[in-house]
C-alpha cells in the first residue's frame, strides 16, 4: 500500500506497481526506502540484479546492480533479511546490510552510489557468530549496531528442537 498523506489516504498497489515492467520479483521481496523517494530491492527479480523502484511510476530506474560477489543465500527468498542502517547528517547516506548466512559474514551495500556494490563485511560476534542461521530477524539498535535473533538453521526443519535460540551482535564497522 502506498499512503498519501496530502489526501489521508492508503491506496492498494497493484501487480503492475509490486512487480513493474513484467519483471517476476521474489516472493518475499526486501524493500528499502532511500532518502530521494526510491525504493531499493535487495532481493531477486528474473534477471537477479537487484535495482531502484520508484513506487509512484512502478517503474525501476537506474542502473541493474551487480551480484556477483553476493552469495544465493542472500539473493531471494525469505530465509534472509536485511536492515537500513541509520540515516545520519549531513549527507543522509543509505546503506543496507544483508544477514543471515551459513557464514559468519554480512554483506553492505550504498545503494546511492554511483555504482553499487554488495561488500562484505565479516562483523558478526558472538557466541553464535556464524552460525548456519536461516530465517532470523534483524533489529537495528540505538547504537548503530543489529542485533540478530532467531531462525534455524539451514536444510532442517523449522522446528522449536532446532530453533538458533542464541542471539548475535553485528558492528557494521561505520564511525557514527
Amino acid at each position: 500500500e502506498r499512503y498519501s498523506p496530502s489526501a489521508n489516504h492508503w491506496t492498494l498497489l497493484e501487480d503492475g506497481h509490486t512487480a513493474p515492467d513484467s519483471r517476476n520479483t521474489d516472493s518475499y521481496p526486501r524493500y528499502h526506502f532511500l532518502p530521494g523517494g526510491l525504493l531499493f530491492c535487495d532481493t531477486s527479480g528474473d534477471e537477479d540484479e537487484r535495482q531502484h523502484l520508484d513506487p509512484w511510476t512502478g517503474l525501476w530506474v537506474g542502473d541493474d546492480v551487480d551480484v556477483d560477489d553476493l552469495p544465493d543465500y542472500y539473493a531471494a527468498g525469505s530465509s534472509g533479511t536485511s536492515v537500513l542502517l541509520p540515516l545520519l547528517p549531513p549527507m543522509y547516506r543509505p546503506r543496507i546490510v544483508a544477514f543471515n548466512s551459513p557464514d559468519a559474514t554480512a554483506f553492505r551495500i550504498d545503494p546511492a552510489e554511483n555504482d553499487p556494490a554488495w561488500v562484505e563485511t565479516p562483523n558478526r560476534v558472538g557466541d553464535t557468530a556464524g552460525a548456519d542461521r536461516a530465517n532470523g530477524c534483524a533489529t537495528l539498535l540505538p547504537t548503530g549496531q543489529v542485533l540478530l535473533t532467531g531462525g534455524w538453521p539451514r536444510n532442517t526443519d523449522d522446528d522449536i528442537d532446532t530453533a538458533t535460540r542464541v542471539p548475535e551482535l553485528y558492528n557494521p564497522g561505520i564511525d557514527w
